[in-house]
């Protein structure tokens, strides 16, 4: 590094505690850098110039595990590694476990980085209510592709208005933590605290595009994954030599022993050691690096049941022992912290356990729970992948379990969605892929992935699509099949179907406010017509915003016949009709061609009634004038 060959140092005043490669402070030209890393066993550290092969040693802090020295001279964007000697297990290279970017994972150096120096443009952004949430889920790598063949944050930019224009306000990003290769996992993170840089571009494009969705109206969630790290590349693997046939990731972590339970191993890599007080640190670190320094409005957990339990939580089974999986109290004791400190941001968890505890996941922290807002369902996606590609009529009962499946009878409590990247897997495994082999864009196919949509944003759980669905993508999670826009043209009337159902989910227009309330009655399951009509309402306000659904998951066309029930008289305006040739051209058209009366006919429960055409495969959405 430069300077580093012909000065003395004093230790490091400017470090402070902090850890990793911290520039001096601000408020003139960089006078150097600060460098602490913790590496217990070592005997000796230095850190290296890559390069230009020079080195400096780094000071011991006392016992305290820490090396840290002042570096005058040093300068941002100079790559750098520690190179740390540790008795009996020689001297290894590695990467800054705290750097917050590096080069690349595979056998990449790390960079050093001013996290102050971006300038935001954010201060007036105001994130939606938990109740007005609609999530766009997105893969940075596939979502847009840039000049070099993959997707990063800057291409990802320049296509915000495509969301912004069907009214989403939320994008759930896929983990941006760096990983191994282009066109890797992101769910393998290799380096916690640095944003991807070779693929994706680093963590001031990171800062753009985050400043961007939130000049634009749109918040932003960062999916983090601490259930594992790695699996390949992790650069604190091993990180100061020491290692045993116990602890075989070394000083992160766990133990690997059978009568400990086998902590080590989780389904997908080596899980770092929650009961480690510097491991627990290192992780509320990054916890707070995305708020404080990206601007994160909130957090999707990759698989917290692999956070409180070592396999699956009590779902799976340990592989030695066929038993139940072992709790893990410091996982849980990390996600209460996170949870507790944070309370202001979006708190989402991933639990596909199936187990007992799910229902606490969401509960508040002071009642025992984990203390997240809301957790991914998915029942909803479940039902419609199982039962819609098939020939036989849609299960009604199927979809009514999907709607109304929630945690502690607070449907805000579930994310539900079609489908999302854990869907999407394998090749073709879209819905409407999935409804039409042969034919994936058939108007069948299309019929019911819009039902499905329409199901979506109609439901009160907080909705979320997966990229490309609004344009019938063919795209999946291979990690390299970016995104066809020529789609959202070719399909431009879909493009538009998810907007309205989007604008009317969120009540932008004032015209359905009920869709945002937390009530859901299904007062009329019409299992021989296969035709559900529900009410969305406020129980605490009854009959001021009603809005009524009526969803026909039959092939059956009903010209001015079918009889719904309506719990209010007056007039009721036809706010939405899937079955719309604005959505496509060989739609029907089939529904209310003007508002509809309600005569004082009981039916269905409801004191009202009033008898409509409805499409096949369509949904209508109502409310009162």
């Amino acid at each position: 590094m430069a300077g580093m060959s012909h000065t003395s140092f004093a230790q490091c005043p400017h470090a402070g505690n902090g850890v990793g490669s911290i520039p001096y402070p601000p408020g003139g030209p960089y006078q150097g850098v600060s460098f602490r890393v913790w590496a217990p066993h070592a005997s000796a550290v230095s850190v290296k110039d890559p390069a230009l092969e020079r080195s400096v040693a780094l000071v011991a802090q006392a016992s305290t595990g820490y090396w840290c020295l002042d570096v005058p001279g040093v300068t941002v964007n100079q790559r750098y590694d520690y190179v740390i000697t540790t008795p009996g297990f020689g001297t290894v290279t590695r990467r800054d476990p705290n750097g917050r970017m590096v080069t690349n994972a595979r056998n990449g150096h790390s960079i050093t980085y001013d996290p102050t120096a971006y300038v935001w443009h954010d201060q007036t952004f105001t994130p939606p209510p938990l109740n007005k949430l609609v999530i766009y889920e997105m893969d940075t790598g596939q979502f847009n592709a840039g000049p070099s063949g993959w997707g990063t944050f800057q291409s990802s930019i320049s296509r915000l208005s495509e969301i912004t224009g069907m009214g989403f306000n939320t994008v759930e990003l896929l983990p941006v933590t760096q990983f191994a290769a282009i066109h890797g996992n992101p769910y393998g993170p290799t380096d916690q605290y640095a944003v991807d840089n070779d693929q994706y571009g680093g963590p001031d494009n990171l800062k753009a595009f985050v400043d961007a969705c939130h000049q634009h109206g749109v918040a932003v969630i960062l999916d983090v994954v601490h259930n594992h790290w790695g699996a390949f590349d992790i650069g604190a693997f091993d990180l100061d030599g020491w290692h045993t046939t116990s602890f075989p990731g070394g000083i992160y972590f766990y133990d690997s022993t059978v009568s400990s339970g086998d902590p080590y191993d989780s389904p997908w890599g080596p899980r770092p050691d929650y009961s480690y007080p510097i491991v627990k640190n290192y992780i509320l670190g990054q916890i707070a690096m995305w708020f404080d320094e990206y601007h994160a409005d909130g957090l999707r957990w990759d698989s917290v049941s692999n956070i409180y339990n070592a396999w699956g939580g009590g779902f799976g089974k340990d592989p030695h022992t066929g038993k139940p999986g072992v709790a893990l109290p410091d996982g849980v004791s990390i996600l209460k912290t996170v949870n507790t400190n944070w309370r202001q941001s979006f708190k989402i968890a991933e639990d596909l356990s199936f187990s007992k505890n799910q229902a606490s996941d969401t509960l508040p922290v002071s009642s025992g729970g984990l203390g997240f807002d809301s957790q991914w369902n998915a029942t909803l996606a479940y039902f419609i992948r199982k039962d819609f590609p098939s020939a036989n009529p849609i299960n009604l009962s199927d979809v009514v379990s999907g709607m109304t499946s929630t945690f502690n009878n607070d449907y805000l409590q579930t994310v539900a969605y079609v489908e999302s990247h854990n869907e999407l897997t394998t090749k073709n495994s879209r819905l409407y892929q999935l409804v039409d082999p042969q034919s994936p864009t058939s108007r069948t196919a299309r019929k019911k992935a819009t039902l499905a949509a329409g199901i979506l944003f109609t439901s009160p759980e907080v909705p979320m699509i997966f990229q490309g669905d609004e344009f019938l993508d063919p795209s999946w999670l291979d990690n390299k099949t970016t995104l066809e826009w020529t789609n959202a043209q070719t399909w431009s009337g879909i493009v538009q179907l998810y907007g309205n159902l989007v604008t009317l989910r969120t009540n932008t227009a004032g015209t359905s406010p009920g869709l945002s309330d937390p009530d859901l009655n299904i007062y009329q399951q019409d299992k021989t017509n296969d035709v559900l009509v529900y009410d969305r309402y406020n129980k605490n306000a009854p009959g001021a915003d009603e809005v009524i659904v009526v969803a026909n998951l039959s092939g059956t066309v009903f010209n001015g016949s079918y009889e719904i029930g309506l719990p209010y008289g007056g007039t009721w305006q036809v706010l939405f009709n899937s079955d719309s040739t604005a959505y496509s051209s060989d739609f029907g058209n089939v529904g209310p061609q003007g508002p509809i009366t309600a005569v004082k006919v009981p039916y269905a429960g409801q004191p009202y009634s009033a008898t409509i055409p409805i499409g096949d495969y369509s949904v209508l959405v109502l409310s009162r004038q």
